[in-house]
């Protein structure tokens, strides 16, 4: 793990915790002007959540070129991409969140198009994390590491960077077991980091992350840990082939 690398999760999760840890402790303290739902609250847990794109992007205008930044913005904005590749990203995303439900694991709380319109609010409840996880974390432990152990340990990294969710009351994170979330972030580092390689697109990894977050609005998660580890092997073997496929064309080609 290179400095840059050390130094954005260092900074990253000293930012996030700080501010979601506030939360907490004002909850936990009857302080209702900063607990969540307020005013002051909301702002401090979304600028929490936001916190691995902020700085990522403030770590990448400080240590690079004019021209390498201005490509690194392009990936994050652009969303000129074929068809098939928002296919795979929103329709990869309800997939993974169906399979459960197809199995009568979980069930569709909500009609599917309410999935669709919630995919631009969850950018910011979600989606936009990316520009750090897939847009600087990933790729960087993947020039060091094999792909699978990268897409573990963004996994495993992420699923901790949500813990002080699990301590601020009103948040989703209180309804989920916290391993059951652990093997879903690795899942969703596969897929997302899929998502990413095929596309060469910070865009559509975050449409992918925000897609994820939709579709979970509309198909209650399943909690249970043992049909999420077989999930979350099925949706590792069919990406590792997706990517296999498209690394032999681009060879080919």
């Amino acid at each position: 793990m290179n400095t840059i690398t050390k130094k954005y999760l260092v900074i990253t999760f000293c930012v996030s915790w700080l501010l979601w840890g506030s939360v907490a402790i004002a909850g936990n303290a009857g302080i209702g002007f900063l607990s969540f739902g307020s005013p002051l609250g909301t702002i401090l847990y979304v600028l929490g959540g936001v916190s691995p794109a902020i700085c990522e992007i403030l770590l990448k205008k400080s240590n690079s070129s004019k021209e390498e930044f201005q490509s690194f913005v392009k990936s994050i904005v652009n969303p000129k991409h074929s068809i098939w590749m928002y296919v795979y990203a929103i329709g990869g995303a309800m997939a993974i969140q169906a399979i459960p439900v197809f199995f009568g694991l979980t069930q569709v709380s909500q009609p599917l198009y309410i999935g669709f319109l919630m995919i631009i609010p969850m950018i910011i409840g979600g989606g936009i994390e990316e520009i750090g996880w897939r847009g600087l974390l990933q790729p960087e432990l993947e020039k060091k590491y094999p792909h699978i152990v990268a897409a573990v340990s963004v996994g495993i990294i992420w699923a901790i960077w949500h813990l002080p969710l699990w301590f601020i009351d009103g948040t989703h994170q209180q309804t989920m077991n916290f391993m059951w979330f652990c093997t879903n972030t690795i899942m969703l580092s596969f897929f997302i980091g899929s998502v990413t390689y095929v596309s060469k697109s910070i865009f559509m990894a975050i449409l992918a992350h925000a897609s994820i977050n939709a579709f979970w609005e509309v198909m209650e998660p399943t909690n249970q840990i043992l049909p999420s580890i077989l999930l979350m092997i099925f949706v590792i073997i069919v990406t590792i082939m997706i990517d296999y496929f498209v690394s032999k064309k681009e060879k080919i080609e």
